[in-house]
């Protein structure tokens, strides 16, 4: 039978940190593609409040709060599959 595909090179390590691996890969194509939206990520991930990153992004609250919904949908694409590293 053919070896399973592994969606990571990190071979060897738990499955939590290969599916952290692969976020961070994602999230480094994403800021290629879409700088702004990334840094808005990146600021919600450092736990920066919302107020806080409307005045960063140089948007209202609210917003900044529709642009950070329309960030997550557009950076799932290129994070899904590191789902599938996560135990079931």
């Amino acid at each position: 039978p053919a070896a399973p595909i592994s969606l990571s090179t990190t071979d060897g390590l738990d499955p939590s940190r290969q599916a952290e691996d692969c976020v961070q890969k994602g999230l480094a194509l994403f800021a290629k593609k879409d700088p702004e939206r990334a840094y808005a990520i990146e600021l919600v991930v450092e736990g920066v409040d919302g107020n806080e990153i409307a005045d960063r992004i140089g948007r209202s609250y609210t917003a900044t709060r529709q642009y950070l919904t329309q960030c997550r949908k557009a950076l799932a694409p290129f994070i899904k599959d590191c789902l599938l590293l996560l135990p079931a």
